[in-house]
């Protein structure tokens, strides 16, 4: 995993288990309001492991965490997730100075 810094953007990894994030991961993505994406047929990462780490960021302040869950879809969760005009009208409610 990449070195994270505190730029205070919002994040949109892929999925992730919060095991294999880091308590620094976590730290970063309560303030950055993460809109995960996981397809609950994702044989890679499961669901379980996402909906673990938007618990987590909830239960450590990050209160506008958000999942979005894509059924019948595997690992390749990013297709649809890029393919939502809703994510890029979010990035931009999320910039800064806007």
């Amino acid at each position: 995993y990449r070195e994270f810094d505190d730029t205070g953007l919002p994040g949109t990894p892929g999925s992730e288990d919060v095991d294999r994030t880091g308590y620094q991961l976590l730290r970063l993505m309560q303030k950055r309001d993460p809109w995960i994406a996981n397809g609950d047929a994702d044989n890679v990462v499961p669901l379980s492991g996402t909906q673990k780490m938007i618990d987590a960021i909830k239960e450590a302040g990050g209160k506008n965490a958000k999942i979005t869950i894509y059924k019948g879809v595997g690992h390749n969760s990013w297709s649809e997730t890029y393919a939502n005009e809703e994510l890029y009208k979010w990035l931009l409610s999320h910039s800064r100075g806007g």
